[in-house]
């Protein structure tokens, strides 16, 4: 027996069809939207969670901008804050890991910064490895230490503050640019010494003095290694 399909079936199913389809895009898209809201929320938590972080242009002094190159080397290294005026710094570390420890904020970090600051406000500049503070301008790159090699000659007055770098109760690193006119180093203040990031404050120094040169490690402790 031949059955006859009613007139209009074909068109019923096909409005149907398009409603389920209309339906799944608009679901799919109302999930888009949520997943870009949260990550937008998680891009921007660190400035929204926390009302001292900074914002506005800043110039890192050298001495900061070393300070902090040293920082970023600890891997143990919570928060990072800074003078509004660029000149002073304090951080915090937790040696039992990175946000083990108890400190909420960044306030050990921004008490340091006070105590050097005097009257100029202090407000956080990064969070772990993140920056937080809004349109910093310029933000240093990451200097990654290296030794030195080759054919070197000191200048009189690197020689003279290698000759103090040696003199300090635990000298850590001594850096020099490739033309042995600048030089900076790092030592230890308490022993046993736990700062990683001791490399990079002597090469960061370095750098910021010689106008950007490729300062390499020349001692480590009172040892030349410098090929």
């Amino acid at each position: 027996m031949i059955v006859d399909k009613p007139r209009g079936a074909s068109s019923c199913n096909t409005n149907t069809n398009v409603a389920t389809i209309a339906g799944k895009i608009e679901n799919a898209l109302k999930n888009w939207l949520a997943y870009a809201f949260v990550a937008l929320l998680l891009m921007t938590g660190c400035q929204a969670t926390n009302p001292d972080a900074g914002s506005g242009y800043i110039n890192l002094s050298r001495h900061v901008e070393a300070f902090f190159q040293s920082y970023l080397a600890n891997p143990n290294g919570e928060y990072f804050a800074v003078s509004t005026d660029g000149q002073n710094y304090g951080y915090s570390v937790c040696h039992s890991g990175r946000f083990n420890c108890t400190e909420s904020g960044g306030v050990v970090a921004l008490r340091a910064c006070r105590q050097r600051s005097g009257s100029v406000p202090c407000k956080l500049y990064a969070m772990g490895e993140d920056i937080v503070w809004q349109a910093a301008g310029r933000v240093p790159d990451r200097i990654a230490p290296k030794f030195g090699s080759g054919p070197i000659e000191l200048s009189a007055r690197t020689k003279r503050r290698f000759q103090t770098y040696l003199e300090e109760r635990d000298p850590e690193y001594f850096a020099v640019s490739p033309d042995g006119i600048y030089s900076s180093y790092s030592f230890c203040k308490n022993s046993p010494c736990l700062n990683p990031g001791l490399k990079a404050l002597a090469v960061s120094g370095c750098v910021r003095d010689s106008g950007g040169q490729d300062c390499r490690i020349y001692a480590i402790k009172r040892e030349i290694v410098w090929k």
